[in-house]
């Protein structure tokens, strides 16, 4: 059983331990970045996993999944992305963009589908994710919400 609830300054080191230990970029999340991250957490408080929604206006930059090794495969991945749906939904965006280069396969059975790099809005675009912290080889999805 999880709790959800968004991230405070308090979780960044939390944060950004289990994104290092996914091996996931985390150099550029700070207490500004954190308010739309969403984190479940467990029945004795610990962290079982988080994902970061980036808002750009009708656009937004999924990023950040990851789950304890000890919490998946029991649905916890599927749930934070929903749950970052509804929440970009409820702010307006249309589009939500992801890359990644290890979970293509996953995005794909929510409905997120291969798109090319250089189609995405500058906004994305321009985010730090997409300019410099992931591979040129990541797969980039889009999913609308419209």
């Amino acid at each position: 059983m999880f709790t959800f609830e968004f991230c405070t300054a308090t979780s960044l080191g939390d944060v950004r331990k289990l994104l290092q230990a996914s091996e996931l970029p985390f150099s550029d999340i700070d207490e500004h970045t954190l308010k739309n991250f969403l984190l479940a957490i467990t029945d004795n408080g610990e962290l079982a996993g988080v994902v970061g929604l980036e808002k750009y206006r009708r656009h937004g930059l999924l990023r950040s999944l990851a789950v304890q090794s000890q919490a998946r495969n029991s649905g916890l991945g599927k749930e934070l992305v929903r749950r970052a749906e509804l929440n970009a939904r409820e702010a307006g965006i249309d589009s939500l963009y992801s890359l990644t280069t290890t979970a293509a396969e996953f995005f794909k059975q929510l409905n997120y589908l291969p798109t090319d790099r250089d189609k995405v809005p500058i906004v994305i675009a321009r985010t730090s994710e997409f300019s410099h912290l992931c591979p040129d080889s990541a797969v980039c999805l889009r999913k609308s919400l419209a």
